[in-house]
């Protein structure tokens, strides 16, 4: 999604939530320590995940590594459903997912 919206978008009207910190991690290295789990038994809570990253640096560096200029704007509100019909008109990436706070 952040691929998408970056390379499509050179000015993006985004929710705040846009500069919440994330860790990143793809899905294959989550399966991966998954597997290791299992082998090897893990209790507790295990960390998992690459540096601390809003989501705006995320589109930011995708932009730079790219060549790419972009200007996001945080806005304090921007409803989900609305920000979901979005991504659904610019992306490729279906949004016809029900959450049991809203349906989209």
């Amino acid at each position: 999604m952040l691929r998408y919206l970056t390379e499509r978008l050179p000015l993006m009207i985004t929710p705040r939530w846009v500069t919440n910190e994330v860790q990143p991690i793809a899905v294959e290295d989550v399966l991966a320590y998954l597997l290791l789990g299992l082998e090897r038994g893990v209790t507790g809570v295990v960390e998992i995940g690459s540096e601390r990253l809003t989501f705006r640096g995320m589109m930011e560096e995708y932009a730079a590594v790219r060549g790419l200029k972009r200007t996001i704007v945080p806005v304090p509100v921007l409803a989900p459903a609305l920000a979901a019909r979005w991504v659904g008109l610019i992306t490729p990436i279906r949004t016809g997912w029900r959450c049991r706070w809203f349906r989209v």
